[in-house]
């Protein structure tokens, strides 16, 4: 499972660096694999370390997640936009 369900990045601004660690713990007593898969649009502005790891039985492992999204980001990938800030750019 994870920590939180939830990471708000609260304000992003381009060009500068978000990072975040999410903890993911396994509740088993055998190891369990986990695999990360990113979204292939946002190569080079966002990053994930590991994208492979396993998580031994009843212990946690945290994976690093780097954001750091360029000027045009929300112009090629507008399914991230805000849908509740209409109108405001970014």
């Amino acid at each position: 499972y994870v920590e939180q369900e939830t990471y708000d990045m609260k304000t992003v601004i381009f060009g500068h660096i978000f990072r975040e660690s999410i903890v993911l713990h396994n509740r088993r007593s055998v190891p369990m694999k986990i695999e990360v898969d990113k979204p292939n649009q946002i190569e080079g502005q966002l990053q994930i370390n590991p994208t492979l790891a396993y998580i031994q039985g009843n212990k946690e492992q945290a994976i690093q997640v780097r954001f750091s999204p360029k000027e045009d980001f929300l112009d090629k990938n507008p399914q991230y936009r805000d849908s509740t800030r209409k109108g405001v750019q970014g």
